[in-house]
């Protein structure tokens, strides 16, 4: 019995669409690939056809799928659209295939009709869109649908805005000269009987919309629009706080309201918790419309509160101290976040400097856990790009805040004295201060602030001068009204060097400075090549490098800040030591820093030229020998070179060795005749430096112990 011949099924849909005929549809089909194809592999085929936008195969393996009676609705109008939609000259084939599509009355009529007016958006055929709506939106499910129905106000919406006349096209929603004519209907008047229409329409949409999906923000934007249009503000302040208060987290209805408050209410105060609600939900935020307005207000209401307070008793919520707080703790936090900021940090140190004069220790809490991954995160970042006309403030105040956050003379290259601004250095030195002495405890506002009541004496000398310290306070004849800061914290680092500590530490630190005196004295090459004295030299230094420890410690007791300055006061430079025990178990490679040292030193002014950017330097008058407190006026050293090594640079042999034999590496110098005894010292500085860098990082040698020793920066590493 033979076997009956069975009958293709009826394809679902027509298959002819658009830039393929009906040839080339049969002889692809006839490929040997695709007899008794495989319905994964064609979807797979089709899914990396349609992501390289090589729509004229895609639309050949649809027709395939399509041809298939099994093929889902779903797949047919996506896959179908997005194939459409890309063609040239589709717009006919378009509207026909949505009507088809429609005419199935399937499960998934909602989202292609929703698909239908993104179309219509797209191309602008706005009231095409509106007419194929209005057969669907007063029948259910489709009048119960939010998204359709708001859509449909989208569209309204457009039209109503094409067709306002040109003056009031200008209108912008948040704008407060929205409210400066009185009159409801002076937008409004001027709309002919067809655009206003369209707004009505618009605005009942919304309305509907909303009253079925009191979530969708997105259709809540064009209705506060509609209603400020009309100048119906209370209206839409209504509409705007009940929205916040059914979706307290969505940040769009929370800034709508912001601005809406900002804008047309500016003494409704609840712009503060709505603010102190985005922050919380969106961390960045925009910093100068939402973030920076807060900080400000908060530091207002400190100032306002500052002056009504006379007495030292604070109560927690209306006091100046509750506001400063708040302010330092969002700046704080905000900082967790960003780093580039040259406002942030300027808040951020005027904060910190008035909480250090006033409420020292307040913040402990806030700075616990963040000392650690601050100094990476923000102090030793290289990444930070700043714009050249705030990156000396930059520096300056971040500066500052390392200050507070971390005490004096740590391993910070915010902290650095080649960031300071020649101006500040200038009024610094004008009264007698070194920078170090001083800096970076204010800035440069706040030394201008108080320069034009100083007369021409040297502030530093009426100091020394005057033992009594409350007498000092009172001078206003020198400091103004009253005495600034930075100058109090000179005064009180002048008093921790001469305060009375424990005694078996003060004998301890006497014994540790004479011996650090005598090694300094003997520690020297014509001694220690001399047998007769180099063991006792070396006895001398075991000594105190078994002291190095206990020094150590030392800092643990004390704030870092008053540490530095009481051994400074005892002559003892634990930089140094640190150095020396290095040299003690490494001596050749320790001889590399002396090298560098004394090279960078013998350089002309001509040949540090060639080395920058690379390499740089700056010039400053401060004592970093540690000597006693009567050697150091008569040691002092003016305009000491500091060098800044920026990066490593690889030197000319070095990359010659790449492509040229080592025989003429060996004779480089006798074939080059251009290559003068200038030339090899640049060389040999960039090889220096480049092996001490090398040697830092292998050993763990801080930046700081080299820069204390040897004048030498380094910022690579």
């Amino acid at each position: 019995m033979s076997k009956s011949i069975q009958k293709p099924k009826k394809p679902l849909f027509g298959t002819v669409i658009p830039g393929t005929s009906t040839m080339d549809f049969y002889e692809f089909q006839k490929r040997r690939y695709f007899k008794g194809y495989n319905k994964n592999q064609l979807l797979t085929l089709l899914k990396d056809l349609l992501q390289k936008r090589k729509f004229e195969l895609a639309t050949r393996v649809a027709l395939i799928l399509f041809k298939n009676s099994d093929t889902s609705i779903e797949m047919l109008w996506k896959i179908g659209m997005e194939i459409l939609r890309n063609k040239n000259h589709s717009n006919n084939h378009c509207h026909r295939f949505f009507n088809q599509l429609l005419s199935l009355n399937s499960s998934h009529n909602e989202e292609i009709l929703l698909e239908y007016i993104f179309y219509c958006i797209k191309t602008e055929q706005y009231e095409e869109g509106i007419n194929k709506l209005s057969e669907f939106i007063f029948l259910s499910p489709y009048k119960e649908n939010s998204i359709l129905v708001g859509y449909s106000g989208i569209l309204y919406f457009i039209l109503w805005e094409k067709n306002l006349p040109e003056n009031v096209q200008k209108f912008r929603l948040f704008d407060y000269r929205n409210m400066e004519n009185d009159d409801d209907e002076e937008f409004v008047s001027q709309e002919n009987y067809k655009c206003s229409n369209f707004r009505r329409n618009a605005k009942k949409n919304f309305e509907q919309s909303l009253g079925l999906n009191p979530h969708n923000d997105f259709i809540l934007q064009y209705y506060i629009k509609i209603l400020i249009f009309e100048k119906h503000f209370e209206k839409a302040y209504l509409n705007l706080n009940n929205f916040c208060d059914i979706n307290p987290n969505n940040l769009i209805g929370l800034k709508l309201l912001l601005n809406f408050i900002k804008t047309y209410s500016q003494n409704d105060i609840k712009w503060v918790e709505l603010t102190n609600k985005i922050i919380k939900i969106d961390k960045f935020c925009d910093r100068e419309t939402i973030f920076l307005p807060l900080v400000d207000y908060y530091l207002k209401l400190f100032n306002k509160k500052n002056k009504k307070e006379m007495s030292k008793t604070y109560s927690s919520e209306s006091s100046s101290l509750h506001y400063i707080k708040l302010a330092e703790e969002l700046l704080i936090e905000r900082l967790d976040f960003e780093i580039d900021s040259f406002k942030l940090w300027e808040k951020l140190a005027n904060i910190l400097l008035i909480i250090n004069e006033k409420y020292l220790g307040i913040d402990h809490e806030l700075w616990k856990n963040r000392r650690n991954w601050w100094k990476l995160f923000h102090f030793e970042n290289k990444n930070i790009i700043i714009k050249s006309e705030d990156k000396a403030e930059f520096f300056i105040y971040r500066a500052i805040c390392s200050i507070y956050i971390y005490g004096k003379n740590m391993d910070l290259k915010s902290n650095y004295i080649y960031n300071i601004s020649n101006n500040l250095r200038k009024i610094i030195r004008k009264h007698g201060f070194t920078e170090r002495e001083i800096y970076p405890e204010c800035s440069e506002e706040e030394l201008k602030k108080y320069i034009s009541s100083i007369p021409n004496i040297d502030i530093k000398e009426k100091i020394e001068k005057d033992k009594d310290k409350n007498e000092v306070m009172n001078i206003k004849t020198i400091f103004g009204k009253r005495i600034s800061s930075y100058l109090k914290n000179y005064m009180n680092r002048k008093e921790i060097t001469n305060c009375e500590i424990d005694k078996n530490i003060k004998e301890y630190l006497e014994r540790v400075s004479n011996q650090f005196n005598f090694l300094n004295k003997a520690y020297q090459s014509h001694f220690l090549s001399n047998s007769d004295y180099q063991n006792d030299v070396y006895e001398l230094r075991n000594i105190l490098l078994s002291k190095l420890s206990g020094l150590k410690a030392f800092y643990k007791n004390y704030r870092n800040i008053n540490a530095f300055y009481i051994f400074k006061h005892y002559g003892i430079s634990i930089f140094h030591l640190e150095f020396l025990n290095f040299e003690y178990e490494h001596p050749e490679e320790a001889s590399y820093f002396e090298k560098l040292h004394e090279l960078l030193f013998k350089l002309s002014e001509s040949q540090l030229e060639k080395l920058k950017p690379s390499v740089t330097y700056i010039n400053q008058s401060n004592n970093s020998k540690f000597l006693e407190e009567n050697q150091k006026e008569n040691s002092l050293v003016e305009n000491k070179k500091i060098f800044i090594i920026n990066q490593i640079k690889s030197n000319c042999i070095e990359e010659l060795s790449n492509t040229v034999d080592e025989d003429i590496i060996d004779s480089y110098e006798d074939l080059n005749i251009h290559f003068s005894d200038t030339d090899k010292d640049i060389i040999n500085v960039n090889q220096l430096i480049t092996k001490c860098n090398d040697l830092c990082i292998k050993y763990s040698i801080s930046n700081y112990i080299i820069k204390y020793v040897f004048d030498i920066l380094f910022l690579t590493f």
